[in-house]
């Protein structure tokens, strides 16, 4: 976790400060991957879920995706999507296990490019009441056996730490920019 100076606030200007940190988690499957991000944002929790809990606010934290819901306009439990990973023209239908609001989002992917990939992002607030912690999971497992894990450790990781940065990035943008 990165330590904040005495006042109490991350300094804006100081990139290690304010970066989203990728944690440690263990995967309990062979052949599945665990990523995990975590963020600091300036903004009460109740401020950042409806940001995350839209579905027309997900292209500005996942640009290179286009999403497609028949649903209502926020994320709701049993509530399925599509995904569209617009460089490659690779779909995935995605399906929304548990909300608990301004706590807890999990989903799954149904059917996709992946053999298996599902995510856990949980909102908390900080020790100073005005922020809220950002905390993601990525379980994900290729296809291909060996050929995957190779895919893995040369490709998918590396693009998938890179998407993941960006959108807490962005969502941590969005919130504190704010009025």
């Amino acid at each position: 976790m990165v330590a904040l100076p005495l006042s109490g606030q991350a300094d804006k200007n100081d990139p290690i400060a304010t970066a989203p940190a990728f944690r440690d988690c263990d995967s309990t499957t062979a052949y599945t991957y665990c990523l995990r991000v975590q963020e600091t944002i300036a903004r009460p929790v109740t401020e950042v879920w409806p940001l995350v809990n839209r579905i027309s606010n997900m292209p500005h934290f996942f640009p290179d995706f286009s999403y497609e819901s028949t649903g209502s306009l926020r994320f709701a439990a049993d509530q399925t999507y599509t995904v569209t990973y617009l460089p490659a023209n690779a779909t995935g239908i995605y399906q929304i296990l548990e909300i608990v609001p301004e706590r807890r989002m999990v989903g799954k992917q149904l059917s996709g490019p992946l053999r298996k990939f599902k995510y856990d992002h949980q909102f908390r607030p900080a020790a100073i009441t005005t922020q809220t912690i950002s905390d993601e999971t990525v379980y994900y497992t290729l296809p291909y056996g060996l050929l995957g894990r190779i895919a893995n450790f040369f490709i998918v990781k590396r693009r998938l730490k890179k998407v993941l940065l960006n959108a807490h990035k962005r969502l941590k943008d969005m919130a504190e920019s704010l009025d």
